[in-house]
């Protein structure tokens, strides 16, 4: 491929329609209409004799020559973006497209409030939020940021950071337990109903073979957001992100010292989509965000002495600082 050799305005197409998806989104942010884009992105697949983009239910993903051009392309944006003089002392208030992808639960209790003050602060700023499945490996490259449980493998051209560490716990409402009974120990699993995850755990999947294993019945669901409201109807107990659960005074933290999974997100970003200043803006607010949701939370779990189900000899453990036994 020589990208330098093809019209700059076809690889900004290109870029643009990699991020938004689609073309009624990409046609906004470049003001131009479905058919012009299309052109543009036959024009350059033409070019470099290799299809860069595929439809998917998603939206448009790029193959795997797509992701290979996609650094030429942000090339060609940063450089425009200095003849124009969006990056000199003389520009105007940030703005420009941002795309952030990530979990539904980071995405909605975290990565939104984070998106809604930069908004209200850069006006000028135009925003997407959009959710994945717990498993990407295009960090950094279908979006401007991407927030995931799992590392992204080793790439120079991809900037990685690791948000704080928050915990998965086993919870139930109280309505669950005056009607159910309060579960005491893991055993017990077999006289309640575990509202588990159809795919496999997305942190530990010892914990989720453990509790399926051990439960009377289960509920399966692929939405974390899914399993929250059947917990909060009283179906059963389930595993719930703490910085998800805590949040609301009717759901209670059962087995606390047995069901302990700890885990962390990582926030990734193309380094070249890194140097744009709107692209930066929205890293940090997340960023401070997630420092002060999980922190907060990890914070109220080390003055909580122990939830529901324990004994006073575990709680007595934890209070002298021994540690106790997870998953």
């Amino acid at each position: 491929m020589e990208p330098m050799s093809t019209d700059p305005n076809d690889l900004l197409a290109f870029l643009v329609l990699s991020r938004a998806k689609t073309y009624s989104a990409a046609g906004a942010e470049l003001g131009l209409n479905h058919t012009t884009i299309a052109r543009r992105i036959q024009r350059l697949e033409s070019k470099v004799n290799s299809r860069l983009l595929l439809p998917s239910h998603t939206g448009w993903i790029l193959t795997p020559e797509g992701q290979a051009l996609l650094p030429s392309a942000l090339a060609i944006e940063q450089a425009l973006r200095q003849a124009s003089g969006l990056n000199s002392a003389k520009s105007s208030e940030p703005h420009g497209f941002v795309k952030v992808n990530a979990t539904e639960v980071f995405g909605a209790i975290i990565a939104a409030p984070a998106l809604t003050s930069v908004q209200r602060r850069y006006p000028a700023i135009t925003l997407d939020l959009t959710f994945h499945a717990n498993h990407i490996t295009t960090h950094g490259q279908s979006s401007d940021l991407d927030i995931t449980f799992l590392p992204p493998r080793a790439n120079t051209g991809v900037h990685t950071h690791q948000l704080p560490v928050f915990e998965f716990g086993l919870y139930c409402t109280s309505e669950y337990i005056e009607k159910s009974g309060l579960l005491k120990c893991l055993e017990e699993l077999t006289n309640h109903t575990l509202i588990r995850y159809i795919d496999e755990f997305p942190i530990d999947s010892r914990a989720s073979d453990l509790l399926t294993l051990t439960a009377g019945r289960t509920i399966g669901a692929a939405s974390i957001f899914a399993q929250h409201q059947m917990m909060r109807l009283g179906a059963g107990i389930g595993v719930l992100p703490a910085y998800l659960a805590e949040q609301e005074r009717e759901f209670v933290r059962l087995l606390a010292a047995e069901v302990s999974v700890e885990a962390s997100y990582w926030m990734s970003s193309n380094v070249r989509t890194l140097e744009r200043p709107e692209v930066r803006i929205v890293w940090r607010a997340i960023q401070q965000r997630a420092e002060v949701t999980l922190g907060a939370i990890r914070a109220h779990a080390h003055v909580t002495s122990g939830s529901l189900g324990e004994t006073e000899h575990e709680e007595s453990l934890v209070e002298e600082g021994r540690p106790r036994a997870t998953l």
